[in-house]
């Protein structure tokens, strides 16, 4: 496999076509419900609004408000969030190293979707403390992420695939480099609409290391799970870890 560079490698991933795929033929609407259900429950008692990292087009953004959450979307692409229905839509185009969000502004925050890890390392921890800083004292985080350890070896096993669903193609492939700590992926998008090549970069880390980085930050984790149905974490078998934590102060 040849390996991405380290290239700003997303504006060609998260185009129109990424919207396209991920509200059709990629949509997993059983998954999405057990993630709305998790996120409503951790954010039922926030005494004001909650930040979604990554929104995109809002695929927990809009269910969590027609629960009646005050939810506030951002994401890097502006397209993406013109997505989401006009009306109720609280968005805002923002890199989440640098949020444009006054201190404390924010009762909550979550980030899921394997949208943690974008940046180097350096860089991830700097999107940590910004979001402790948007975050009020006491105020609640979920955070889901590939667990490296386990991840690393799925990716190794991985072959090349291509899948065929709802009138659209999906050719991928992905490798694991250990000294980066990066899961390496590059595919082809085919649809009616058009045809999309891509790669990704995304840093791993396990989760005994992401909850120190966690705190560091100045968050406090209270949950470890390795799945939105709540199981219990396990290090060697998790794939993903979803913390619960809440800000320090």
């Amino acid at each position: 496999m040849t390996e991405p560079t380290r290239d700003d490698w997303a504006p060609g991933f998260f185009t129109p076509l990424y919207a396209r795929m991920y509200r059709g033929p990629l949509f997993d609407a059983d998954g999405t419900e057990r993630e709305v259900a998790f996120l409503a429950s951790r954010f039922a008692d926030c005494d004001g609004p909650v930040l979604d990292v990554g929104c995109g087009f809002g695929r927990h953004a809009v269910p969590l408000r027609k629960r009646g959450h005050r939810v506030v979307g951002t994401d890097r692409f502006a397209h993406l969030l013109r997505e989401q229905p006009a009306r109720g839509r609280r968005a805002v185009a923002a890199d989440m190293r640098t949020l444009p969000f006054a201190d404390g502004a924010f009762a909550g925050l979550y980030c899921v979707f394997n949208t943690f890890g974008y940046f180097e390392h350096r860089d991830n921890q700097r999107v940590l403390r910004e979001w402790a800083r948007v975050v009020r004292p006491g105020g609640r985080l979920v955070l889901q992420a590939p667990h490296r350890p386990v991840m690393a070896d799925i990716v190794r096993e991985h072959e090349p695939s291509q899948t065929f669903m709802g009138g659209a193609t999906m050719s991928e492939e992905y490798a694991y480099d250990g000294r980066r700590r990066a899961m390496l992926g590059r595919g082809v998008w085919q649809t009616s609409a058009g045809e999309q090549s891509w790669n990704f970069e995304l840093r791993l880390y396990a989760a005994d290391e992401l909850e120190k980085e966690l705190a560091r930050a100045g968050w406090q984790v209270i949950e470890c799970h390795g799945d939105y149905d709540e199981t219990d974490f396990d290090d060697e078998e998790s794939a993903h870890v979803v913390f619960v934590a809440q800000r320090k102060g």
